[in-house]
């Protein structure tokens, strides 16, 4: 249960974007727009800052710069050296290393594997069969999430961003509202999914509802879910391409479009309660409303403890 609680944090703190972004490299955001070779290098000195996550791991973090340098890998097959002649520590070397193979050049990468002693982690990636950045379907590894979100921000291919979404189309209602509900949670209150002077209760909830324990793979489906929605609505603030993908993908499907739009409303009067229970936190009635939005209520059942709440009042 400890690791599960682990992953969980490790996924709900990840950054929709790379480390460069963080240090004020805008470049990334934009590349496939201005196409400036200048911003690889760049990146290349970024890269070899970078010193978390589990070298060769299924789940090492900055998943998103593997997406990019794999994309951009493919696209631009003459730019390969400069990234992968100019990597200095054993962390970046790691992160070429994966991304050549999830560019679809094996032969590269065992080149490279070679001439940086990394010949175990090659053989590991290829016994995996890890699949090429354009093959990825994010289903329950929110990881796969990063990496698409690497390779559109190489591209500007909205193909990639779609198959982040099309995750939910496969979801059933409950799994698609739940992972709404803590995407919103997670945009307003960040990774604690909770506000301020409230008890952190939604993670546990999610955890228990989805017997992560029992069956973390449908726990972690639902973090995919969640995770993807979060990071897109975060970079669709800045980027038109992604905006317009997530909008039309919710809109083209009524089903999806009728539970996006229920658990925004309750998201909405949720949040419109827990400011007036800030002014009156004697209120029971409304102590218990929030509770059972916090910890995945339906809508009805919020519905009804919204209704109750306010006749108190």
């Amino acid at each position: 249960m400890k690791k599960l609680f682990a992953i969980l944090a490790f996924v709900l703190a990840a950054s929709p974007v790379m480390a460069g972004e963080r240090s004020q490299q805008p470049c990334y955001s934009t590349f496939y727009q201005t196409h400036n070779m200048d911003c690889i290098d760049e990146l290349v000195a970024i890269t070899n800052t970078l010193t978390s996550g589990a070298a060769g791991s299924e789940t090492a973090n900055h998943q998103p710069i593997v997406g990019f340098f794999a994309e951009f890998f493919a696209a631009y097959p003459q730019e390969k050296d400069r990234f992968t002649k100019r990597v200095e520590t054993a962390y970046s070397q790691h992160l070429c290393l994966e991304a050549l193979f999830r560019a679809g050049l094996a032969e590269d990468a065992r080149q490279f594997a070679a001439l940086h002693n990394l010949n175990e982690i090659a053989s590991r990636y290829a016994a995996w069969n890890i699949p090429t950045v354009r093959k990825v379907e994010p289903k329950s590894l929110p990881a796969e999430n990063d990496l698409l979100i690497g390779a559109y921000l190489a591209s500007g291919n909205t193909d990639f961003i779609k198959k982040i979404l099309g995750n939910y189309t496969s979801a059933d209602d409950d799994m698609v509202s739940d992972a709404l509900r803590s995407s919103f949670m997670h945009s307003k209150f960040g990774a604690k999914l909770t506000p301020q002077g409230r008890k952190t209760v939604m993670p546990q909830s999610l955890c228990i509802k989805y017997k992560c324990k029992e069956d973390p793979k449908k726990f972690m489906r639902v973090m995919t879910l969640s995770t993807a929605h979060w990071a897109l609505s975060s970079l669709a603030a800045k980027d038109a391409g992604i905006k317009k993908t997530v909008i039309e993908f919710f809109n083209s499907d009524e089903r999806l479009k009728k539970l996006f739009m229920a658990e925004h409303a309750a998201f909405g009067n949720y949040v419109t309660m827990l400011a007036v229970y800030a002014a009156i936190k004697e209120s029971k009635e409304m102590d218990a409303a929030l509770t059972v939005f916090e910890t995945l209520g339906t809508q009805q059942q919020f519905s009804d403890a919204v209704f109750k709440a306010k006749k108190k009042e």
